[in-house]
């Protein structure tokens, strides 16, 4: 753990510490120097808790930081959620104090228990019943203060994908009873669009978090087919009944660009990458514009079915590298791999073994998920690509997601805090996405259309406070935080799901520590 609290105090902060005491107007003019100075401190140099592996290992590096201007001790990162704090014993660091006392909240009422630190200093603490103080009288006796201990716990498992049960809502628009949707990321907003098979319409905003949505009719090409909306870095594409391309600047206008696709797999930069299906009924790799050339369409690639397109950029690639994952290959057998584009040619890129279920109509995202080592007490983020939904070729849609921690080459199901809850539905044909939304300290402006608990994020992280050996000019008032969504999809029985779920890593709504 990293400790960043001065052990030495300096005069300076000890004139600050006192500034605040009931002793200031008889200190005016009696210092002359440090080690009189220290006579009159009141300063906490260093708070610990004492190593007890029976409650958590490496109890004692848990980082407390002090807090001079406010008097409040507390750990930023907090303990685990479930941590038994009812027996602490700590460790103080105290200049020469003639008094140091505990006082803490017994349970019953306003009755307290009071620990003298100096003569007790094994006595365990009680946390588990509110804040402890701590009450300093100097060495001289001319000074007093008092500190407030706040022990921060998880009230949520902090790593953990939460699906709020109650943080959905209905699709975006106006169309009662819709049978299907498309929804997709295209420049600084999402489009949602959504039929009822008699009529289209076209709900688009930059911000689902806030659920305000602008929504109208839009005229797509006859024969269209929905599901093949598809974004380049510049345009939006899609085919009809016909294999005929459509390209739209602003997801409403659609004009034929008088070339030819089967089936697009998705965006790669500026260029649609798809298939071509010849005369005589075979396919072959096709871009829009042509210029990309990915050779014959081997056996076991996927022609129909795939997720959605994701697509890295690394500093080890001269070129992004565009993948899907499922599919159902030209002989009508459902594949788990997933393959990659380079800008040249294709490739599979999942090894035998660790393919993921063998679905069509998945959805891919790019996330991450988090690990604390108890160790060290820091958490390590891992980029992590998520596989949900998609339907086997006997109907059924797989009851866990799938998860690749190496973009695809490896594939498990996703278990303990990243796994799927019982109450999130099995979809396929879905469209997943992730998006930023502003969180604020006090979370006055967090609130959206979205049917979800009042207190989701733990109340003790809205006090900002500035802590010793922060490099940060300002207190952290707001930061980005990434949402899952999911839009659409149909269940099992071929049902279309009118709902929009929302998902997020429980870590990423506390305030960032400083």
């Amino acid at each position: 753990m990293k400790r960043r609290f001065t052990i030495y105090p300096v005069l300076g902060l000890l004139l600050g510490a006192m500034a605040s005491s009931c002793a200031t107007d008889e200190l005016d003019g009696l210092i002359e120097n440090d080690q009189e100075a220290l006579e009159y401190s009141v300063m906490v140099n260093s708070f610990r808790l004492t190593a007890n592996d029976t409650i958590l290992a490496n109890l004692d590096s848990v980082f407390f930081a002090i807090d001079l201007n406010r008097a409040v001790i507390f750990n930023p990162d907090s303990l685990p959620k479930g941590t038994v704090i009812g027996k602490l014993p700590v460790t103080i660091d105290l200049p020469g104090v003639s008094e140091a006392t505990i006082t803490m909240p017994s349970g019953k009422g306003d009755e307290t228990t009071t620990v003298n630190y100096l003569e007790n200093k094994n006595d365990s603490i009680n946390f588990s019943k509110g804040e402890v103080k701590l009450h300093l009288k100097s060495y001289n006796g001319k000074v007093s203060r008092d500190y407030t201990i706040k022990l921060n716990i998880h009230q949520l498992e902090p790593d953990s994908l939460a699906w709020d049960k109650m943080a959905v809502r209905s699709m975006p628009g106006t169309l009662s009873n819709p049978t299907g949707s498309r929804t997709v990321a295209f420049g600084d907003e999402v489009l949602c669009y959504t039929t009822n098979g008699a009529a289209t319409e076209l709900s688009r905003c930059e911000n689902p978090f806030a659920g305000v949505w602008q929504s109208a009719a839009v005229t797509l090409p006859s024969g269209a087919r929905l599901r093949s909306i598809t974004p380049t870095s510049d345009a939006l594409y899609l085919i009809d009944s016909d294999d005929n391309l459509y390209k739209s600047t602003d997801g409403t206008t659609w004009t034929a660009t008088g070339a030819q696709m089967h089936y697009i797999y998705g965006g790669y930069l500026q260029t649609l990458i798809g298939l071509e299906k010849a005369s005589d009924g075979t396919l072959r790799h096709v871009s829009y514009p042509a210029g990309l050339s990915a050779g014959a369409v081997d056996a076991s690639m996927p022609v129909e079915g795939t997720s959605n397109p994701v697509t890295y950029t690394t500093k080890w690639a001269e070129e992004p590298m565009m993948m899907v994952t499922g599919g159902r290959t030209a002989s009508g057998k459902n594949v788990g791999t997933t393959w990659a584009f380079d800008g040249g040619k294709w490739a599979c890129i999942t090894q035998e073994t660790y393919e993921m279920a063998e679905v069509t109509g998945a959805t891919l995202i790019p996330y991450f998920s988090y690990t604390t080592d108890y160790l060290t007490w820091q958490p390590t983020k891992y980029d992590m690509l998520f596989a949900i939904g998609g339907r086997k070729a006997d109907g059924t849609i797989p009851t866990k997601f799938y998860i690749s921690p190496d973009r695809g080459v490896h594939w498990t199901t996703s278990e303990g805090l990243m796994a799927k809850p019982d109450y999130l539905p099995g979809l396929y044909d879905l469209d997943g996405l992730v998006r930023d939304n502003t969180m604020y300290v006090d979370n006055s402006r967090a609130a959206g259309a979205w049917k979800e608990y009042t207190t989701v994020y733990p109340r003790w992280y809205y006090p900002v406070y500035t802590l010793d050996g922060s490099r940060a000019v300002t207190p952290i008032k707001e930061w980005e935080c990434p949402f899952v969504y999911l839009f659409g999809g149909h269940r099992a029985d071929g049902k279309f799901n009118d709902e929009v779920w929302r998902a997020v890593i429980n870590r990423l709504l506390f305030r960032p520590v400083q």
